[in-house]
């Protein structure tokens, strides 16, 4: 469950009819508003457990957007976080319109062509399932710089030149 910190911040993110649509890559790879979820520096703020309880509420949402049932534990986490944070933004969108399911399912694509696209050129790539039905990956990239070698720009600053 999200710390009660967390939930006071989430709180405050309440429903506006101007908020904007955004899209957000990784780690949602969907849509969402920006009176959700403020500035990305302030999610990566939060602590990580946190965070990925925060994109479990998302991931439910896309669930319920898509009229899927819920789990047994999916639904008690949703409605434990609506009880807790029920003017979060995140619960006035629940049933979007067709303009706005088309716009999740182009970015969706998008955001899948995107990922696939920057993981093609990575040496060696790890999927695996985390909690509660996310993925999670890695991607290792071999980078040979032309003096030689691995360096790590604390070794070498942008505009060192080879000894």
């Amino acid at each position: 469950m999200l710390s009660e910190e967390t939930l006071a911040q989430l709180s405050t993110l309440t429903f506006r009819h101007d908020a904007k649509r955004q899209v957000c890559i990784l780690p949602l790879g969907s849509v969402y508003w920006d009176d959700e979820l403020s500035q990305i520096q302030k999610f990566a703020a939060f602590p990580e457990p946190d965070r990925n309880e925060i994109l479990r509420a998302f991931a439910i949402r896309l669930k319920v957007w898509d009229r899927q049932s819920l789990s047994d534990d999916d639904r008690q986490f949703w409605d434990s976080v609506r009880s807790a944070a029920p003017n979060w933004a995140i619960f006035r969108r629940l049933d979007p319109s067709d303009d706005e399911r088309r716009e999740r399912e182009n970015v969706e694509l998008a955001c899948a062509r995107e990922i696939e696209e920057f993981l093609a050129g990575a040496d060696e790539v790890t999927v695996g399932e985390e909690k509660h039905g996310m993925q999670g990956f890695s991607a290792t990239f071999q980078l040979d710089f032309p003096f030689g070698g691995l360096v790590s720009p604390a070794v070498a600053p942008l505009g060192a030149t080879p000894e």
